[in-house]
């Protein structure tokens, strides 16, 4: 009964996915895709960094990113579910209820 159980929920989730729904896995998905090779790039850096060279931060370094590449969409009343404008918000959106 169970392998029935998840046979539906993913004939569900396929039904959804061709109506446009966004599910909560799909948007962390889309959101990881599309910022986070610059995260693991700026980590990556970060990890390199010697004791001389600047500190990479979330307001110099990757808030410009977001800003270039995912707030057009991703702000209040917009086609995006959530917001992406300040830190608060980033970090908000990436916890799990």
């Amino acid at each position: 009964m169970l392998l029935d159980e998840r046979i539906r929920a993913r004939q569900r989730d396929s039904v959804k996915a061709e109506q446009g729904v966004m599910t909560w896995h799909k948007l962390v998905r889309l959101i990881w895709n599309s910022i986070g090779p610059a995260v693991l790039l700026l980590w990556g850096q970060a990890g390199f960094a010697q004791s001389g060279e600047e500190e990479i931060t979330y307001a110099k370094h990757v808030a410009p990113i977001l800003q270039e590449k995912c707030q057009v969409c991703h702000q209040p009343n917009s086609v995006a579910p959530m917001s992406l404008l300040t830190y608060r918000d980033v970090i908000k959106g990436s916890k799990s209820d």
